[in-house]
């Protein structure tokens, strides 16, 4: 008698659940799939939603979807709990669903600063920005609580926009410093402040009010559109009670099978594992390209725990980002945050379109290239 086909849930819709379920599809592994994501949309690109959102043409580009009838896709269904023991899930409605194999690809949510007051605006889902877009309009001036690459990122697109900005950057004494090293990074804020950005350092937002916020050396600071990106946390707590290792992401092998579960792999920004490409090392990342790598290895290392002719192998991609700032493209190769201490100019003008190499113990571990876009492959090649 034929065994029956294998039931693979993938909890998470975004584009990292998607490459898990292509790779799961091309396999060959007998199964059916069931993908449940708790956003009402089916896949879609995240970055247009930072870098084109004020664009007079912007909208939401879904992803291609694989056409199969082994794939089922609900939305706005949300996982309550799991007891991977066993292997079930239960959705927020009670409805509890079965598995043979598990894809973990929840990704993150915008967090949120504990403070009084109305909530401010974020960025990580299309309401999200449609909310931010709407409120933009007629808008001439914002707030922005954080100066990492996504605030700042928003800082020059309000401001091409004809809006007064103001950036309240945060524990750092320059706005990205922790990516990009107080050289570049200052740099950057000397390039938005000429274009009239105002930032606000050594201080911290006590609380929010209906016509902007106040800050922890006094200022009061007025805007009519005020924005959090304050950073992420990862949507694990439906993970909770299982024995995982959930502290600042789902731990994961170098295979991207989840720690101490079986038949349970992890993918996307909700995941940390050991980078074999820096010393073991466990790392996390937020970025479109991570999310896609990592659900293909994801996919390929749950076939083979299912029973499918794919071997495990150790995932170790190159991280890869980019952002768009003040009309130009800043793109990041490797982890320039781990040696962003001792970073030093490989080629070009500080002032102009420089690359940066960052180092870790004297070994190259990131690359930072502004406006160089014929050069990265080069410095790819170096780490």
């Amino acid at each position: 008698m034929p065994e029956r086909p294998r039931f693979v849930a993938v909890v998470g819709a975004g584009l990292a659940g998607l490459r898990a379920v292509e790779s799961l599809l091309r396999s060959g592994l007998d199964c059916q799939i069931l993908v449940l994501g708790d956003e009402p949309h089916l896949p879609y690109s995240r970055p247009p939603l930072s870098k084109d959102l004020l664009a007079a043409d912007f909208e939401v580009t879904p992803f291609k979807l694989p056409v199969s009838d082994q794939v089922v896709w609900r939305t706005a269904s949300r996982v309550a709990s799991a007891d991977l023991g066993s292997r079930r899930l239960l959705l927020d409605d009670g409805t509890p669903v079965d598995y043979d194999g598990l894809v973990v690809a929840t990704g993150v949510r915008a967090r949120r600063l504990p403070l009084p007051g109305p909530e401010p605006l974020t960025l990580r889902t299309v309401e999200d920005a449609l909310a931010l877009k709407e409120r933009a309009v007629g808008a001439r001036t914002a707030l922005i609580v954080g100066g990492g690459v996504l605030g700042c990122e928003l800082a020059s697109m309000l401001t091409d926009a004809g809006i007064a900005v103001q950036v309240v950057v945060g524990p750092d004494e320059v706005p990205m410093q922790a990516v990009l090293g107080a050289t570049l990074a200052t740099e950057l804020r000397r390039r938005h402040e000429e274009r009239g950005t105002v930032f606000h350092t050594d201080c911290a937002v006590l609380g929010y009010t209906d016509s902007g916020a106040w800050l922890s050396d006094g200022t009061e600071v007025r805007a009519d559109l005020v924005v959090e990106t304050v950073g992420s946390v990862p949507n694990t707590e439906w993970l909770a009670g299982n024995g995982l290792d959930l502290a600042g992401g789902l731990l994961c092998a170098d295979d991207l099978g989840v720690e101490g579960a079986s038949r349970v792999v992890g993918c996307g920004d909700v995941i940390r594992f050991p980078s074999r490409r820096y010393d073991g090392r466990l790392v996390r990342v937020e970025h479109w390209t991570f999310a896609s790598e990592s659900g293909r290895h994801a996919g390929r290392t749950l076939a083979a725990q299912l029973g499918a002719d794919a071997p495990a192998t150790a995932f170790d991609p190159l991280p890869t980002f980019w952002t768009d700032q003040l009309g130009v493209r800043l793109q990041g190769l490797g982890l320039p945050g781990l040696g962003a201490a001792d970073h030093r100019v490989l080629d070009g003008a500080i002032a102009e379109a420089p690359v940066l190499g960052y180092h870790h113990q004297d070994a190259l571990v990131g690359v930072v290239l502004l406006d160089r876009p014929e050069a990265v492959g080069s410095y790819r090649a170096l780490l």
